[in-house]
C-alpha cells in the first residue's frame, strides 16, 4: 500500500498531467477554429497549436510518474478530473454556456475522486519478472487490440459506436503498455521498455486516426462516453487483474471502487455535453486532396452554414 507522500506525489502528477492534457486540446481547438480551409502543415506554422501539441506530449510525463506512485487503475480514474478544468475554461475562455447537467457532471466527478481515495487500493504489486506477468499481459491485451484493428481496417463499413469503442481500447492498450514499459525501466530492462514504449505510440497514433474517423460518421455527444469506456474502464480493470493491484479490505473493492467508477463514468457522461456539443465547427478529412506529395486537406465546416 501507499503511504501518503507516495499517494499524494501520484495523485498530484495525475492532475498535472490532466490539466496539460486538457488545456492542450483546448489550444489547439482554439486554433483550428480560427482557419476555415488549411492542411496540416499550417497547422504545424500555428504557435498556439505547436503549443497544444507540445502540452499534450509533455503531459506523458507526469502522467508517467503518476502511474509510477499510485498505479494504471488509479491513475486513469484520476485523469477524469481534467474534464473539471474544462468547464472552467469552456466558460471563460471558450465562452460556452455551462447548464446544471454540467454542474452536476462536475459534483459526479468530484464524488467519484473522493470514493476512490477511501478505496485503499494498492499501487502495482509485480515486477517485470513475475511469472506469467509477460504472459498475461499479452493475453488480456492482444484480442482486444487485434479487435480493434479489424474495425479500424473496415472502418467505412463501421458505425460511429463501433469505432469509438475501438479508439478507446488503443488508448485503453496504451495506458496498459505504459504502466508496463515503467515496469522495465525500473528493472533496467531496455528492450522491454522500447518495445513498450513503442506500442504505446503506435496505439496513441491509431486511438487518435480511429476517433477522428468516428467523429466523421456520428455525433461526439454519443461517442465520448463509448470512447471513455475503453479508455478508463480497461485501464482500470487491467490495474485489478493484470497488474496485481488490491484493496485493503477487500470488501473496499465493492463499498467504494465500483461505485467510484460507476459515478465517474456518469461525471464523464454528463461533462462530455459542453466538451462537443456545443462546438461551432465540424472537422473534415477532404480525402480527394491526398497525393505522394500533398497533404491532406482539413476543412472546417460550420453548423450554421452549408458552405465549406
Amino acid at each position: 500500500m501507499p503511504n501518503f507522500i507516495t499517494t499524494m506525489l501520484g495523485i498530484t502528477t495525475a492532475l498535472i498531467s490532466a490539466s496539460m492534457f486538457t488545456v492542450g486540446s483546448v489550444l489547439q481547438k482554439k486554433s483550428v477554429e480560427s482557419s476555415p480551409d488549411m492542411r496540416i502543415r499550417t497547422l504545424l506554422r500555428r504557435k498556439l497549436w505547436l503549443l497544444g501539441l507540445a502540452l499534450g506530449i509533455f503531459g506523458g510525463g507526469p502522467y508517467a510518474l503518476s502511474q509510477y506512485f499510485i498505479g494504471i487503475s488509479y491513475t486513469q480514474i484520476l485523469m477524469s478530473s481534467g474534464l473539471i478544468l474544462l468547464v472552467g475554461i469552456s466558460k471563460w475562455f471558450l465562452k460556452e454556456i455551462i447548464g446544471p447537467l454540467e454542474y452536476l457532471g462536475v459534483f459526479s466527478i468530484i464524488m467519484g475522486i473522493i470514493l476512490l481515495g477511501l478505496s485503499q487500493i494498492s499501487s502495482v504489486n509485480v515486477t517485470l519478472f513475475t511469472p506469467n506477468f509477460i504472459r498475461n499481459l499479452i493475453l488480456f491485451y492482444l484480442p482486444l487490440y487485434l479487435s480493434s484493428l479489424i474495425v479500424l481496417c473496415l472502418h467505412k463499413r463501421m458505425n460511429d459506436k463501433m469505432l469509438a469503442l475501438s479508439a478507446g481500447i488503443f488508448f485503453g492498450c496504451g495506458a496498459g503498455f505504459s504502466q508496463a514499459g515503467l515496469l522495465s525501466i525500473i528493472s533496467r530492462a531496455w528492450l522491454p521498455t522500447i518495445i513498450f514504449y513503442t506500442i504505446l505510440i503506435v496505439n496513441t497514433v491509431l486511438g487518435t486516426i480511429t476517433v477522428n474517423i468516428a467523429y466523421q460518421k456520428g455525433k461526439a455527444i454519443t461517442i465520448v462516453p463509448i470512447l471513455s469506456l475503453g479508455n478508463y474502464i480497461l485501464p482500470v480493470v487491467s490495474g485489478i487483474i493484470i497488474f496485481d493491484q488490491t484493496f485493503s479490505p477487500k470488501v473496499n473493492l465493492w463499498i467504494y471502487f465500483i461505485p467510484s467508477v460507476i459515478i465517474t463514468m456518469i461525471g464523464i457522461l454528463l461533462l462530455s455535453r459542453i466538451k462537443f456539443s456545443n462546438d461551432a465547427t465540424t472537422i473534415i478529412y477532404d480525402e480527394s486532396s491526398y497525393s505522394e506529395t500533398e497533404y491532406p486537406v482539413v476543412i472546417i465546416k460550420y453548423k450554421d452554414s452549408d458552405n465549406s
